[in-house]
């Protein structure tokens, strides 16, 4: 058959490749030169346009989240599913419809036998199919050479033994057997499939499943049965060819010495070419086609194994059968992946080009396409595949982890114009200035005269290392304020890098707004630097004192639980928030991640995380800079989120990769509120982030006194830490500054030049001054019931039993129910046990994640809910800390024990506030309200791990003016103290009350009066009225009230002459003398109640050294013998657990006997007798039993 490409070979370009093809012996060369040009360029434009064109119009999120590397990969995939879908076609063409091919299977012209026009026979189609496989290998041979980093030495082997193969067809060689060989191919797409769908987490899908089946059934039938049978066909005619002692004849050397021209071949003429050798075939070319076929053939049955193994594996557990069934997805698998070992060679040098996609194959039956796969594993296969050693470490070092490579990221673009980028970069070397003079400066602040040492700060303090980074996000995304028109707020996870936040501030001009006095003149810039981490200035992070920051970034993992808790019930507010790559190795900032899975975008705002990727910490490169780019993203897209890279450290060309990424995560956040506010129906998208990747310390000197700073961990603080002492640093820091060019930046007179201004958003718009950041000048009250009227009905003190919780939850629903923008309720996973479930009928459990049929049944899910659970304290404490410091209200209830948690999260709020209390400007913020419940008395069902009440003291370590703990000892009391929490502001208010049901004391009237007062006598239980007493009973917590009730009326039942007191404490602090504490009684109202010379035995609900602590300056406290637990636990009944502690009844009362000296004689030593009696038997009864006496649960107040 004649070639039926439209287009002859150009006389000009068959001139041009006559010489080359003569002298690599390839005669039928260029009658399809041009063909191969042709399909060369359309493999290229598959790749570069077609590619990336399908896959952002089908899969935009998937395509757009992919890594630089695996990109690549997914749009050499693309052209490999088209090359062999049209190599396929054209092969089955050719077999079916050249005629002239057909005839070769019998006699024909020329005499010429069937065995030798299969070996030297020539059509134009078969050339034709000859051209497309070799432009192929020829882009394949392309890609690998410039993505070896990519695609390893094995592919690059593999693509050049593709191309001499299918060149030497063009001796003509072989032609019969190419369509025959290349329908290997017929396996590819479904293999391409194959890799789509692991890519597009559709593994183990109904669809991977039906791919599956066809790709081992072609497989199968292609390579094995066809291939085989095939191959034995070609070993037989180069045999014959090999041994057939053939010379050339003289009419084809005649053929060949006229040389060819175009159209002088015809579908009647077999046109061959005249070997050197005196055979047709030598040996070394037979004996490449020969070992090639053999090896492919036996490697073909070996991956026919290995890739039903493979397949099979897709669909075993944990992977499940996705898909297949209800439309209930019960397991996402992560991004399967895995990169492939270096130095894995996957095909043969010389083997036949239908190789063509079993590189990725090879890999893909092994496993080594499985993210799960760990890197001993992967080698241990591919060693087991090669049949000896590989590289020991494949991943040593990676080009994507430096800065210093050519600018990458996902979102291309250059949306920027050169004025533009100029503004940009003129602002961003401001900031850095500024940055700069606030680490070095307190005098000359422009470098209007040579630097000195006169002008440097003695004590060099703050960081230098995230200034760049944090101030580079900040300047894109004001943009992105402008364009669009957005209300954001920033939050610094690094907080030392405040600098870089901080300068902007100032650029803006919100600073000298706060702060009159810091002028945005010379004078002013002056006084901003030298008030930097100095003496009666501002501190290094961004504190309170700071404009615009409601997250201080001192210590380090809670950047994103306090962003969404910002952005909870603000659904204009988007918080750009920068998590350092340092934060990012702290538990509770891995596990805020999740936040995303609670956050409603109907009704919410938005977070966009910038992690910020410089590579280093203080002394340690960070983890996550580290790990192969193809993991991290993998990671975050596990996470649910969608990562946009952008990575580099050239100026230019990271202010267009960063404003295309900035905008593309901009135009996302606000296409899926749209769709969600638009639908009423609220979804989980994959929210945008950014990962960015720029140098430590960028625009650093890159070397100092030959160490790097620039891109080390040595630009992590101060850069130059010797200007003080070393002339040399001093010029250089003046050097380093004169580079920023001030003078260009600032007038003469310290103000920013004009057009420089323009850059900043409108007045109201600036995210320095959005007031969600000063929460208190946007808080509300609460609207509340009146907690009077949910009040537990108390007839008589001490005889009704109920639990606390449960009649303050019915309260707490109208809380919730009145409020239902302003106010949440946060807890660990532990609402329902803590008694509160009743909030659920006012708003439930926020969840914007999966669904299963069962959740109807008492799951109480919803994506409106108002109800925040996540098994993290951390997280929820940040929610909640984000919450009230951005203006609301709410409440975290906690298992006491757990609660240890977040000790210091809590700690670094109470220090928030309290430096609140110094800034003028600062509204007051709803109180910090944490429920502490399922406490330490009676978790005698989950033993020693679950009984801690230290958490009190950990409070009690915090500033006065913030801190108060109250333990109401009955419901009323507990209700009277829940309002006053929730209408207070800027405390930390922790209240202790347990969950189960207690005997009740007080009415409402009663309780409103004990808990106003924090601390009084019962006179209801006293005996000691109008007379001194004997004795002082004390108690503070519900559990030791019940405890201290029944000792008192154990010690009036057997001694009733003791005249005794009972004084009941609900405010802790009250203990204190009064000038250590604003709630502490004075020393006469405190005698008043405990008197100076009467012992005192006090049960209390915590560690007993924390009431002599509080009572330590107090007369009479040597007199004060306090109970309370003493880290003695297991499984105990209740009352067993307070005998371990010496906090029961009977202890308590033993410990007055023991207290009250002689004045009790006989009769105090009898008594004393029988209650050690009465203590050893309910212990003996419980050990027993398992349970307590019912006499003693069932007690109640006897008088």
């Amino acid at each position: 058959m004649l070639d039926p490409f439209p287009v002859p070979p150009p006389g000009a370009l068959t001139a041009f490749t006559g010489p080359l093809s003569s002298k690599l012996s390839l005669p039928t060369l260029p009658l399809h030169a041009h063909e191969v040009i042709f399909a060369l360029s359309f493999y290229v434009l598959v790749g570069k346009v077609f590619a990336p064109w399908i896959s952002r119009k089908f899969v935009p999120q998937r395509y757009n989240a992919l890594s630089s590397r695996t990109k690549i990969n997914w749009d050499v995939h693309v052209v490999s599913f088209v090359q062999s879908c049209v190599i396929c076609t054209m092969s089955l063409w050719v077999i079916f419809y050249d005629q002239e091919r057909q005839s070769w299977r019998g006699s024909g012209a020329f005499g010429i036998d069937n065995w030798e026009k299969r070996v030297w026979g020539y059509t134009g189609a078969t050339g034709l199919l000859q051209s497309f496989a070799l432009a192929y290998f020829l882009w394949d041979l392309y890609m690998c050479s410039r993505y070896v980093h990519i695609f390893g030495w094995g592919m690059l082997a593999h693509a050049v033994s593709a191309v001499t193969v299918f060149s030497f067809g063009f001796r003509p060689f072989l032609y019969f057997y190419a369509p025959v060989f290349l329908l290997y191919e017929l396996s590819s797409p479904f293999l391409n499939i194959h890799w789509f769908c692991d890519k597009l987490d559709l593994t183990g899908s109904v669809y991977q499943a039906v791919n599956g089946a066809l790709l081992t059934s072609t497989f199968f039938a292609c390579r094995l049965i066809w291939g085989s049978y095939s191959s034995i066909l070609v070993f037989r005619d180069i045999y014959k060819a090999t041994n057939s002692g053939y010379s050339t004849p003289q009419y084809l050397a005649d053929a060949v010495k006229d040389g060819m021209k175009a159209g002088d071949l015809s579908d009647t003429q077999a046109q061959t070419r005249a070997f050197m050798d005196v055979r047709y075939v030598p040996l070394w070319l037979a004996a490449i086609y020969l070992a090639s076929n053999v090896v492919l053939n036996i490697l073909n049955f070996w991956w026919f194994g290995k890739m039903v193994q493979t397949i099979r594996k897709r669909f075993d557990p944990p992977w499940g059968t996705k898909g297949i069934g209800p439309d209930v997805v019960h397991y996402q698998p992560p991004d399967p992946t895995f990169e492939k070992p270096k130095s894995v060679t996957t095909s043969v040098p010389g083997a036949p080009a239908t190789l063509t996609g079993l590189s990725e194959e090879g890999l893909e039956v092994l496993g080594l396409g499985r993210k799960d796969a760990s890197i001993k594993d992967a080698r241990r296969r591919a060693e087991e595949l090669m049949g000896g050693p590989v590289d020991s470490d494949p991943v040593v070092q990676r080009e994507e982890w430096s800065v210093y490579s050519k600018t990458r990221s996902t979102i291309t673009g250059e949306s920027l114009s050169k004025d533009e980028i100029e503004k940009l970069t003129k602002w961003f070397h401001a900031t850095l200035y500024l940055c700069l003079g606030m680490l070095y400066l307190k005098e000359n602040p422009l470098l209007q005269e040579p630097l000195k040492k006169e002008h440097i700060k003695p004590r060099l303090l703050g960081h230098w290392g995230s200034d760049a980074g944090q101030s580079f996000t900040y300047i894109h995304f004001n943009r992105m304020i402008k364009k669009y028109d957005l209300d954001a707020l920033v939050i610094s996870g690094p907080g030392h890098g405040a600098p870089g936040l901080i300068s902007n501030f100032y650029l803006e001009g919100v600073y000298s707004e706060f702060y009159p006095n810091i002028s945005e003149d010379k004078a002013g810039m002056q006084r901003f630097f030298k008030q930097f981490s100095f003496p009666g200035g501002i501190g290094s992070h961004m504190t309170p004192e700071t404009p615009g920051s409601l997250h201080e970034g001192g210590e380090l993992g809670y950047s994103i639980s306090h962003a969404f808790g910002a952005v909870y019930d603000h659904p204009k507010t988007i918080a750009v928030t920068i998590v350092g790559d340092g934060e990012s190795e702290t538990g509770p900032l891995a596990t805020s991640w999740h936040s995303n899975k609670f956050l409603n975008p109907i009704t919410d705002g938005a977070v966009l995380p910038v992690l910020h990727l410089n590579g280093y910490k203080i002394h340690n490169p960070t983890v996550l800079s580290r790990i192969p780019e193809e993991e991290l993203i993998a990671l975050f897209k596990g996470y649910g989120w969608t990562p946009y890279v952008v990575a580099g450290s050239d100026l230019e060309d990271m202010h267009q990769a960063m404003a295309a990424t900035m905008e593309q995560c901009v135009k996302e956040i606000l296409a899926y509120q749209k769709q969600a506010r638009e639908s009423g129906k609220a979804f989980r998208p994959s929210w945008p982030m950014i990962i960015l990747r720029s140098p430590k310390g960028w625009t650093a000197p890159r070397k100092v006194e030959g160490h790097y700073l620039e891109g080390f961990f040595r630009a992590h603080q101060i850069p130059l830490t010797k200007v003080l002492t070393d002339d040399a640093q001093l010029q250089q820091l003046e050097k380093w500054m004169h580079s920023y060019e001030p003078e260009k930046l600032f007038g003469k007179d310290g103000k920013l030049v004009p057009e420089l201004r323009e850059l900043a958003p409108a007045k109201g718009k600036r995210m320095s001054e959005n007031p969600i950041t000063n929460g208190g000048s946007i808080r509300q009250p609460l609207s509340l019931k009146k907690f009077q009227d949910f009040a537990l009905d108390v007839p008589k003190p001490g005889v009704t039993h109920g639990a606390s919780m449960e009649y303050f939850a019915t309260w707490l629903t109208h809380v919730v129910r009145d409020n239902p923008t302003s106010f949440r309720v946060f807890g660990p996973d532990e609402t329902q046990s803590n008694k509160l479930s009743k909030i659920y009928e006012a708003g439930k459990k926020v969840w914007v994640n999966g669904y299963l049929p069962e959740d109807e049944d008492g799951g109480n899910l919803d994506p409106k809910g108002r109800v925040m659970e996540m098994l993290s304290e951390h997280t929820v404490e940040g929610w909640l800390e984000g919450y009230i410091l951005s203006g609301r209200h709410g409440l975290l209830n906690s298992y006491e024990p757990f609660i240890h948690i977040i000790d210091s999260m809590v700690n670094q709020h109470a220090k928030w506030i309290e430096k609140s209390l110094e800034v003028s400007w600062r509204q007051r913020i709803a109180s910090l309200n944490i429920l502490l419940t399922s406490t330490v008395w009676r978790q005698d069902h989950n033993g020693f791990t679950h009984q801690d009440p230290g958490f009190l003291d950990v409070v009690v370590n915090k500033s006065p003016e913030v801190v108060r703990i109250y333990l109401p000892p009955d419901a009323n009391c507990l209700l009277s103290t829940m309002n006053h929490c929730f209408e207070s502001t800027n405390y930390v208010n922790v209240i202790v009350a347990d969950k189960q049901d207690h005997l009740q004391f007080l009415n409402m009237e009663d309780a409103v009066a004990h808990c106003t007062k924090g601390v009084g006598r019962w006179d209801w239980a006293s005996n000691d009225q109008g007379a001194e007493p004997d004795l002082v009973m004390a108690s503070c917590g519900d559990v030791m009230t019940q405890e201290s009730l029944a000792a008192t009326a154990l010690l009036r039942e057997h001694l009733p002459e003791l005249k005794i007191r009972v004084v009941n404490v609900v405010d802790l602090f009250k203990l204190m003398p009064n000038q250590y504490h604003p709630h502490g009684l004075t020393d006469t109202e405190y005698h008043a109640l405990f008197t100076e010379n009467k012992p005192v035995v006090f049960a209390f609900h915590s560690y007993p050294w924390l009431v002599h602590r509080l009572t330590y300056k107090r007369r009479g406290q040597h007199l004060m013998h306090v109970r309370g637990y003493k880290e003695k636990g297991n499984i105990d009944t209740p009352l067993e657990l307070a005998i371990r502690n010496e906090a029961d009844r009977f202890s308590l009362a033993i410990l007055a006997i023991d207290n009250l000296g002689d004045r009790l004689g006989n009769k105090g030593a009898a008594t004393r007798e029988h209650l050690l009696t009465r203590r050893l038997g309910c212990k003996n009864f419980a050990f027993e039993t398992g349970m307590d006496a019912e006499d003693q649960t069932n007690w109640t107040w006897p008088y």
